[in-house]
């Protein structure tokens, strides 16, 4: 499945303001656009940034959004809205980073399959609410027609379901910065990808008619401006080696339960199954053999003293 993500700022922040970014980010500037990105750090820096892999934010400001609940939950029969069509975790990321540099923030993110959303934050309240879902049609389902809408949410209009603009199915972060930053013609799908050369975009549109220029402009010009790795305290320093010393002992239980359920329970449920209950199960089998090996190493022991 492709997906991308994206975090958009209101403009460049100071070295102040970034500071106050407890976790990791990469910022770049698109040159075309003057547009700024978040995107996740890296230990290998690249040329490009990479929208693929979420850039980890703890969620430390939240939002109220029991209203955007009660009026999902009062769309039952017009709307078919899956509770992953919705990411909340997105909406309140979106209003950490807005807290923490200061300015407004418009998190976005899509995929090549029926979901897709736009959060825009400032000033500590939800002002754009954009996301993809579909008309509930009951019974009359039929593979080939196209149920898809937008939702939209401002605090001025309330909620708006529209068809309109949908011609490609990744257009939600697109329609989205078009319509709170006012930068249109976007193909966030390519600055998603690796910049080809010229050769090489040369070899791709030949016998097209396409310009190789334009082709290449799709794609970005970004420039790194500043990175920090994640800020761990002393605190999560020693919370992270004490999770080490407590759960390297369990690690052979959990390769014994993974192996077990593979095995025996894979295709007889659908049920997912915490790490947890793999441990358990892996204890479970591994508990007759361990206390035969204790047995024997107590029996050398004492027959040695």
């Amino acid at each position: 499945m492709w997906h991308a993500h994206f975090l958009l700022l209101e403009r460049e922040p100071n070295d102040e303001e970034l500071s106050r970014v407890v976790d990791e980010y990469q910022l770049w500037r698109e040159n075309r656009t003057g547009l700024y990105f978040l995107t996740a750090h890296a230990k290998k820096l690249g040329k490009r940034p990479n929208f693929v892999k979420y850039l980890e934010c703890s969620v430390k400001t939240t939002l109220d959004l029991g209203f955007l609940e009660e009026w999902v939950a009062s769309q039952k029969g017009t709307l078919d809205v899956f509770k992953y069509q919705i990411g909340y975790e997105l909406i309140q990321q979106a209003a950490t980073l807005s807290s923490q540099l200061g300015m407004s923030v418009l998190a976005a993110e899509d995929t090549d399959e029926d979901w897709g959303e736009a959060a825009f934050v400032k000033e500590g309240e939800l002002r754009y609410l954009r996301f993809r879902t579909n008309r509930d049609i009951g019974d009359e389902y039929d593979d080939n027609e196209d149920t898809s809408v937008h939702v939209v949410f401002t605090p001025d209009t309330g909620f708006e379901v529209t068809e309109k603009n949908l011609d490609s199915m990744y257009a939600v972060p697109e329609i989205a910065i078009a319509e709170v930053k006012s930068v249109n013609g976007l193909d966030l799908v390519s600055f998603a990808e690796d910049k080809p050369t010229h050769e090489q975009a040369k070899k791709e549109l030949s016998g097209s008619g396409h310009s190789v220029s334009e082709y290449l402009d799709s794609f970005g010009s970004f420039k790194r401006l500043r990175h920090a790795p994640p800020q761990r305290s002393a605190t999560d320093k020693l919370r992270g080696l004490g999770a080490i010393v407590l759960y390297t002992p369990l690690i052979p239980f959990l390769l014994a339960g993974m192996f077990v359920y593979a095995v025996f329970f894979n295709y007889r449920s659908d049920e997912n199954i915490s790490e947890w209950k793999m441990i358990l199960l892996g204890l479970a089998v591994l508990a007759l053999p361990l206390w035969g090996v204790f047995s024997i190493l107590r029996a050398i022991g004492g027959a040695i003293l």
